[in-house]
């Protein structure tokens, strides 16, 4: 046992005497390997200790009352002060001109359905597609947009619209007594006013930067999501069918199943035309 013990005892020493002979690989940087002491004293490299918070916003508003300017500051607010004196008649009024027609004959049938799909009449689709531009033309900084409404608005619009809106077709035997009458026409402009308040507030607060927060899945998903809703709400129209309005979780499904329910009452005029 004695010798057993000997033999690997020897084996061992062997072992580490070897290991320690390999030659250790090292990584070869270029250059000697600095720590923040050596750094500091061969490059004279100072660490700036960390600035509080009232220093930064100090810092940051002396910064911006220096660099501001009025002339600029109006026309980042208002951007027709800057470009509409450099408009050129010649080169730029004819394309306008085209470019405007096209995207107003384009409107016409566009806004008629979105006002169909909000809930309202078609009329006041299409004044969503004719006023926003007048506006536009004076803050807007984005020359190739056509402006107006779209469906996921349109369908996000007419939840209010037809939970707080008065049928125009209902008798008065049908509403409740004692409770406020409102027009679908003055819930939607209820609606469109506040959410135009919020925007301008976020818009004098710069907080367009939000915006990158949003990746393109979170977006690709949301306007599959919202191509369903649309389509759905069309089909009605598209057969000419009467159906039972379906809200909240699982809408989808039942508004199909009151179409299936309704199928043979389709208007197949309606449906050609459609």
């Amino acid at each position: 046992d004695s010798l057993l013990q000997e033999d690997i005892m020897d084996n061992e020493e062997e072992e580490d005497l070897l290991y320690h002979q390999k030659q250790v690989k090292r990584a070869d940087l270029g250059r000697n390997v600095l720590t923040l002491e050596d750094l500091s004293e061969k490059y004279h490299f100072q660490q700036k200790s960390p600035s509080k918070y009232h220093e930064k916003i100090k810092s940051y508003a002396k910064k911006e009352c220096q660099e501001f300017s009025c002339p600029n500051f109006l026309t980042s607010v208002v951007p027709i002060l800057g470009w509409l004196p450099k408009y050129s008649l010649k080169t730029d009024l004819v394309n306008d001109l085209v470019s405007g027609f096209t995207v107003a004959i384009m409107h016409i049938p566009q806004g008629m359905a979105y006002g169909l799909l909000a809930g309202v009449d078609p009329v006041v689709g299409i004044y969503t597609a004719f006023f926003p531009v007048l506006i536009y033309v004076l803050l807007g900084t984005m020359p190739h947009v056509s402006m107006g409404t779209f469906a996921v608005i349109s369908i996000m619009v007419s939840k209010p619209v037809m939970e707080l809106g008065a049928d125009p077709l209902a008798g008065p035997g049908n509403l409740e007594a004692g409770q406020p009458v409102y027009s679908r026409i003055q819930v939607a402009a209820a609606v469109t006013f506040c959410v135009g308040l919020v925007q301008f507030l976020a818009g004098l607060g710069r907080l367009g930067f939000l915006s990158m927060v949003l990746t393109d899945t979170l977006v690709s998903a949301f306007t599959v999501g919202a191509s369903f809703h649309v389509i759905t709400s069309q089909i009605k129209h598209i057969l000419g069918v009467s159906i039972t309005r379906q809200s909240g979780p699982g809408n989808l499904p039942l508004t199909y199943i009151e179409i299936g329910k309704n199928i043979a009452t389709t208007n197949l005029f309606t449906l050609g035309i459609s």
